[in-house]
């Protein structure tokens, strides 16, 4: 997500005035190469809860089908949990062990595997996209949709609209945020844009729990 840079560069040109502080998750991921049949090229499974109590903390998994033989499985934790003694890892294990994941890795084996950081916050905390001789895009703009688990077409997207603004800035002279402006209005103004905003009280909407608020 956002990293040092980024953060300090925003922290000091005040870039997220009047926005929601971030909030962010862990997501664990494994690749696993699995029996032909097992699981479906193409097939797209999301989880949500289990094993996570309710009352304690909010998480979800995932199951995609690369290919025939090779499935991408992994658990993400919100890190606003209530409980201390949580450990992320040890949820995306206890989620391996539910009968029915665990009967699709039976006979499987592990190829790679991986943790990181995800800026889970959405529309409401991402702070001014452009600033003088400056674009954010990507994570390090929290251009993530927390809803559908999903941050690298965003990623993309943003960076091709900012690469557009920058080269015509370059053509000027000009890469004030005046002039890298039409980077921002492109990309609130495109699908990428509305998808944020259609998913903008995803992660507020559990602030009370998963049962309490959430759907």
């Amino acid at each position: 997500p956002r990293g040092s840079l980024s953060r300090e560069h925003i922290r000091r040109l005040g870039l997220d005035l009047g926005r929601r502080p971030e909030a962010y998750a862990t997501g664990i991921k494994e690749v696993w190469e699995v029996p032909e049949g097992t699981f479906g090229a193409g097939r797209v499974v999301h989880t949500v809860g289990h094993p996570l109590d309710p009352r304690d903390g909010i998480g979800g998994g995932w199951l995609y089908g690369i290919d025939e033989t090779h499935l991408s499985i992994g658990y993400v934790v919100w890190l606003d949990y209530a409980d201390p003694l949580l450990d992320p890892y040890e949820a995306f294990q206890a989620f391996k062990r539910h009968p029915w994941i665990a009967a699709l890795l039976a006979r499987g084996q592990m190829l790679e595997y991986g943790a990181k950081a995800v800026p889970e916050g959405g529309y409401h905390t991402v702070p001014q996209l452009v600033s003088d001789g400056c674009c954010r895009v990507g994570d390090a703009a929290n251009l993530v949709n927390g809803q559908r688990l999903k941050g690298i077409h965003l990623a993309i997207h943003s960076g091709m609209l900012a690469a557009e603004a920058i080269l015509d800035g370059l053509r000027s002279g000009d890469l004030s945020a005046a002039a890298l402006e039409a980077y921002p209005r492109a990309f609130w103004g495109s699908w990428a844009g509305r998808e944020l905003r259609r998913t903008r009280n995803f992660h507020g909407c559990f602030r009370g729990g998963r049962f309490w608020r959430g759907a």
